[in-house]
């Protein structure tokens, strides 16, 4: 435990980075969900999963260099996000459902 907290510590741009683009993918999603169309709120959750995906193999071919660990940075905060939105628009869509 005292180790993750050290690395969330030394990474707190990366930390916010993250919550970043999970709070930007929720808002995105809720404000779609809002239409009546009731699968428009899964637009941008399937878009972040799949730039996430380019993005991760963009890293993996590139692994040795730093462009591949960029990517496969970038891979996890968009991907991360995406499946975040995911389950959220799963949930939005659970919860309005009468």
């Amino acid at each position: 435990m005292k180790e993750l907290l050290g690395i969330l510590v030394a990474k707190r741009l990366s930390v916010i980075a993250v919550l970043l683009a999970i709070f930007v993918g929720m808002l995105v999603t809720y404000l779609l969900g809002r239409f009546k169309n009731r699968f428009i709120k899964f637009i941008p959750a399937f878009v972040l999963i799949i730039v996430g995906t380019v993005f991760l193999a963009d890293g993996w071919t590139n692994i040795l260099t730093s462009r591949g660990i960029n990517s496969l940075y970038y891979a996890m905060i968009i991907g991360t996000s995406g499946v975040v939105s995911l389950f959220y628009a799963l949930l939005l869509m659970n919860f309005k459902r009468k």
